[in-house]
This record gives C-alpha cells, structure tokens and sequence, in this order.
C-alpha cells in the first residue's frame, strides 16, 4: 500500500473527490478507505428512511397512507413498525446514524407516527442523530411535528423551517433545544393571505430573539424588536427578509440606530415596494457590507429610487448591487425610466463587481453614465440594466461607442446585458500599437436593441470579442420584432463571413464552430450564436 494512504487526510480528500458510486465500491472493498467513503456516503440524507432501513428487515414495512395538503388528501408509501424495538436492534443504526451531518425531512410523511413514536421510547431522550449540524424540517404533518426532538442535537447549529404547526411549538423554547445554532433560516408561507405572513414572521421573530450570536438569518419579516435586536448582534453577517410588509400597508418606519449591524455583509430584501430598504441601509452606515439585493413587485416612484440611491453611495466595501423589479406591473401605462443622475451615488463604490437593475420602466442610460460607470468600477464583471419586459418604448440613447469602454476600462469584464442604439456603428480601427479586446465574454445581451449597417457592426463586435459565442437579444411580439430579428440575423450572418476570412490556413488548426439554429426560447428571446476559435 502506497506511504500516502495512510495518512487519514488524504485519504479525506480522496473520498471528497470520487462519486458515490465509486465511494459505495470502495467502503465494501476497502479497509483503508471504509471509514472515510462511509462518512461521505451518509454526510447528506435527504430522508431518514435510508438509516431507519438499517434495523432488521423483520421490524419494518412500507404501506401506502393517506395525508392531508392544503385540504387535499394524497396517498404516499410510509415506513410502519411491524414489531416492538429491542436494543440488539439498534446495532447497525448507530454505525450510520453519528455519520450524518445534514437531514432533509420533506414535507410528504415518510415515517408513521408510531414508528416515531416506539424510536423515542427507545432512545430514552437520546438523540436519533447524535452528530448533525444542519436540519431542514419541512413537515406539515400534525400526527409528525412533536418528534422532531428526535432529530435535533445540541451539535445542529443550522436550521431550515418552513411553516407548519411546529413552529409556535418550536419557537417558544428553541434556544433550550438548539443551544448553539447559528443559521436560521424561517421560511414565509406559500399562502398569500396577509395574517398568515403576519403570524410566521411574529413567530420567527420571537425565536430570533432569544440568540444573540447567530451569524446567518432569513425570515419572512422583521418588527420593531425584532429588527433593533438583529442590529446589536455583533456576529451577524447575513441577513434576509422575503416578504417585507409595505409601509403603505400599515407598517410603522423602523427606529434603529446608525451604527447598527456591525458585521453585516450580506443584505436581501423582498417586499411590494422598495421603502424599507433605505431605512436598513442607513442603519448600516459602518457596515462592512458587501452585497445588496432588493426585489420588488411594483414600481417604485421617483422619490422611492431617489431615496434608495442616495442611501447607497460611498461605501467602499460594496461588490455587488442587485435591484430587481419581479415582474412587470399590470398598469397599461409604460412608467417612465429611471434617470440616469439617480445612478450617481453608485460611482463612489469603487469595489463594485457586479451590477444588476431590472425595473419595468428601464433606465435611460446613455453613453456619458455608461463611461462614468467603467471608470468608477475598475473591478466590473458583470452589468445587467433591463427590464421585466420583453421591450421597452423607448429609443435607447447608449451607443455601440459604451463597448468600447467597458473594454477599454474594466478588464475583468465577462458579461454586458442592456439595450443600445446600434444603427450607427463607430469608427474603430485596432493597430498593432492600440488594440483593445475582451477575449472573457462569450455571450453579449442587447435586448431589444435596434441594429443597422449589420456589416460594420458585425466587424466592430468580433474585433471587440474575438471570443463572442452568442448575441441574446428580445423578441417581443410587436410590428417591429421581426425586423429586429432580420437585422440581428443579418448581423450573425456578416460575423460568420468575417470568421471565416479570419481563418488561419495552417490546416493543423481547426476551427472549432458550433452550429446554429434560430429560435425562440420560451422567455420571449431570440438566441444568435457566432463562432469561437
């Protein structure tokens, strides 16, 4: 046997890296690595029944049962108990059981209550799984949630709850249950009613409250105390709210302090509107923030954007900024786009990364605030300014010209997606002096973007991207979607023309092409692949 297996860490990193059915293979067949591959083959169960299956075969069975979902009743196959547990039985159990580390529990019964029930008996208060750190409960079942102190351990420092009637159970006690948990992630409910969302995030609430050094937490929805105890945490790194009631809809502003929040560095928000945002965000002002998500429903107004915008300048630890309208609003009216100068305060970020803005009214972005943002954000890679719609009215007043930019400033660039006026290509010729290129984006999305003179622009994307794989662009269906569609595919057409002058003649080297089809995708886009060398 070779010097290095013997040595239980590589032996780890073996293990890490085979499949599991390799690593089945090799826990049968080898004594060396039998631990290891075991440890990984039962790290993560996405069901207890593969561990309950290890008592003898005489003392369960599987019965199709019945069980309720959202007043529907639905037959799945459940583990009963065909016999009493006897201590010999547990023998095998207890070989897998401290191997797992990560439990999905799903919400369809997979085990009769009185199985559960003769488990607890016999454990006499031990825990099933004496070694796991992460529980994800999805459980709806009434007869299921009062055993679920079979699966918890004062070694679980990771939670994953969605609602059900365990939760006021739960919640009331949960830091005697789980001493030392530091994620907690509480899950709003499917339903939309607005006293169910009100009732889980009260709850939630409660629970968060009783830990002071949680380090990661979702919740539905945060009130008062909630919020002012979740500020003075001094471990917390991530926080996310995902379905923030709207201040329109009787929610009181939040009163916390400014120097809140002192480990933050991850922030999501999902609500109706983008008000409550702000006010987390300047209570964050010392914040070692790093990443911003905020999705919304409806759009906001220009004082809500301009609010939003202001609060998000000068913090140099900011990398990435998402601000994302969910879908377009139901009004017939197209809302007016986002002014460019509303984007400003972004430019004192300068670590920024990625940038993605979606709202149905578009941003009115032009050339000017497209070079402004290449020079602020050295370290850009991705920038994303769309809209939920498949079009937008309005010209676009940014031109080809921003490409070039981009290019020009920011080399760690590997993605651009947002519409630009590309009937006038520029003047652009590469020397051997002054040559500009981005060989990392292979993919180019122009929307709904109007395109002329397909030749030169063509020439002008394949000298920018020699690498360029795909234009993604729009296809709504309006009068002027098949035009659009003609000229980009005029434009692929020139691309390929173009390639193959390029083409080497040492017959050594092949050009690697894919082939192309046209077509439209289910999301309403039209996809015109180029070829890659």
């Amino acid at each position: 046997m070779h010097p290095c297996l013997q040595t239980d860490d590589i032996v780890r990193l073996i293990c890490a890296e085979v499949t599991y059915g390799s690593l089945a293979a090799l826990a049968v067949t080898s004594r060396v690595f039998q631990p290891h591959a075991l440890d990984v083959l039962w790290r993560f169960q996405g069901s207890i029944r593969p561990l309950l299956q290890c008592f003898p075969s005489d003392l369960w069975e599987y019965r199709v049962s019945e069980y309720v979902r959202n007043e529907e009743t639905t037959a799945a196959n459940t583990l009963h108990l065909r016999r009493a547990i006897k201590p010999s039985d547990w023998d095998r159990v207890n070989v897998y059981s401290s191997r797992i580390r990560c439990l999905t529990l799903p919400e369809v019964p997979e085990v009769d209550a009185e199985f559960l029930k003769e488990l607890r008996a016999s454990l006499e208060g031990k825990p099933l799984l004496p070694r796991v750190t992460c529980l994800s409960w999805k459980i709806t079942n009434d007869s299921i949630v009062p055993f679920i102190h079979l699966f918890l351990s004062h070694s679980t420092t990771m939670l994953l709850l969605w609602p059900s009637p365990l939760m006021t159970e739960v919640s009331r006690n949960l830091k005697a249950l789980l001493p030392n948990l530091t994620y907690v992630f509480i899950f709003p409910p499917e339903s939309s009613i607005p006293s169910e969302f009100k009732m889980v995030s009260s709850i939630a609430g409660d629970a968060i409250c009783q830990y002071s050094d949680l380090r990661s937490v979702l919740i539905p929805d945060v009130d008062q105390k909630c919020a002012l105890h979740l500020a003075t945490m001094p471990k917390l790194e991530r926080l996310y709210l995902e379905h923030v009631q709207d201040r329109d809809h009787g929610r009181s502003s939040l009163d916390l302090p400014k120097d809140g929040f002192p480990a933050l560095v991850s922030l999501s928000v999902a609500s109706e509107t983008i008000s409550l945002a702000p006010e987390l965000f300047r209570a964050m002002s010392t914040s070692p923030i790093e990443r911003l998500v905020v999705r919304h429903f409806h759009t906001p107004t220009p004082a809500q954007w301009t609010e939003l915008y202001a609060t998000l300048g000068s913090r140099d630890s900011l990398e990435y900024i998402k601000i994302s309208q969910e879908w377009p609003d139901a009004s017939p009216f197209f809302p007016a786009p986002i002014a460019p100068s509303l984007l400003r305060p972004l430019l004192s970020s300068p670590n920024i990364t990625t940038v993605i803005l979606c709202t149905t009214g578009g941003i009115d972005i032009d050339d000017d605030i497209l070079r402004s943002m290449a020079l602020s954000w050295p370290h850009l890679e991705y920038l994303t300014l769309t809209t939920p719609n498949l079009m937008s009215p309005f010209v676009p007043r940014a031109t080809l010209d921003s490409l070039a930019t981009f290019v020009t400033h920011c080399p760690e660039l590997c993605g651009l997606e947002y519409r630009l006026d590309a009937r006038i290509p520029p003047e652009f010729v590469q020397t051997p002096d002054h040559r500009i290129w981005n060989d990392e984006i292979t993919t180019l999305s122009l929307l709904d973007s109007p395109v002329a003179n397909t030749e030169m622009v063509a020439s002008f994307l394949l000298n920018l991207f020699p690498s360029l794989e795909m234009i993604t662009i729009s296809s709504p269906l309006t009068p002027d979607a098949d035009s659009t569609f003609s000229a980009w595919f005029k434009v692929h057409s020139s691309m390929e023309r173009v390639s193959s002058l390029r083409r080497p003649c040492n017959q050594d080297i092949q050009l690697l092409a894919r082939d192309w089809t046209l077509e439209h995708t289910h999301s309403g886009q039209l996809l015109v692949p180029t070829y890659q060398y």
